[in-house]
């Protein structure tokens, strides 16, 4: 982790502490709920199916978070207004010490098998025995996208059927960049990852370096403006339907003619909305995918 702060606090405090904050909720508020989780900076966020469809969050704090956690619970409960039932969750918190830490949330990540050919590794295990799928090995640090979450399946899993090797791939939203690692490792021309957070500049690089394809994508921090090409063959939107709405009309006018799109990240109350507006920005819809209440949907432009 960031060795400044470290070093600062192991000569204040020999045995430097960490923070775990687990939540319980309804999956229909687990997105909103990681936003505002990264909103206030944490070292971590992992997300996994918990009991009975409800989805365990859990994040990671170097100070205190006792002022977040009121935070948080404010937010939850406003939810509501905003049209996402978080239910009845829950909010626990538990002090750890680094060491503890390193291990804590690396333990939620194992070896994945999406598709038919897929498998998500994370980069400190080692290859399964016999293995016959495409590798993708992930070290997530604090970005989106482990291939545990249910909209980064969908992705991969619609992707082994549309992305073909030699199309040109803009991913929107690339978080760790397993979406635009996924379609370097299988011979796309030309490979974009843009996302506007600034806090994991890093994190798609270093993944791209395990998977010993370093410059064969180009990462982007900022917004779509800091795109030139304007004839993708192939778009990635794993991102909110609030953002899809806000900034796709933008986003496709970067795809070409005949281009197909894969927008993921919608919850399946919002179908209708997601299908209207795909469809009035002229894309045929050529399939949608349900996975544990979130929608994949893939489009075909000016079909």
């Amino acid at each position: 982790m960031s060795s400044s702060l470290d070093n600062k606090k192991n000569i204040d405090n020999l045995e430097h502490k960490l923070y775990q904050v687990t939540i319980m909720i309804n999956p229909e508020a687990e997105e909103a709920v990681v936003d505002f989780l990264y909103s206030c900076s944490p070292e971590s966020v992992s997300v996994e199916t918990g009991p009975e469809l409800a989805y365990c969050i859990k994040s990671f704090f170097k100070n205190n978070p006792e002022i977040i956690n009121a935070k948080l619970r404010r937010y939850i409960d406003g939810l509501n207004e905003f049209g996402l039932a978080p239910g009845n969750y829950s909010i626990e918190t538990e002090e750890l010490r680094e060491e503890d830490w390193q291990n804590s949330w690396k333990k939620f990540y194992r070896p994945l098998e999406i598709g038919k050919t897929i498998l998500i590794l994370p980069a400190w295990l080692d290859e399964p025995v016999n293995n016959q799928r495409t590798i993708l090995k992930l070290d997530p640090g604090m970005a989106f996208g482990t291939g545990q979450h249910p909209t980064t399946c969908l992705c991969l899993e619609m992707a082994e059927d549309y992305l073909k090797p030699a199309m040109t791939v803009l991913d929107v939203g690339c978080g760790s960049g397993v979406l635009s690692i996924y379609a370097a490792l299988i011979g796309c021309d030309e490979v974009v990852g843009l996302d506007n957070d600034s806090s994991i500049t890093s994190v798609p690089s270093r993944n791209e370096t395990l998977n010993d394809l370093k410059y064969r994508v180009r990462w982007l921090i900022g917004e779509l403006d800091a795109i030139k090409k304007k004839d993708f063959d192939f778009l990635f939107m794993n991102i909110t339907i609030d953002i899809i709405t806000k900034i796709g009309e933008k986003a496709l006018n970067l795809l070409k003619h005949d281009g197909v799109c894969l927008f993921s990240g919608i919850i399946s109350p919002d179908r209708e909305k997601a299908i209207s507006f795909i469809e009035s920005n002229g894309l045929k819809i050529l399939e949608i995918r349900e996975k544990e209440e979130w929608l994949g949907i893939v489009g075909l432009k000016n079909a």
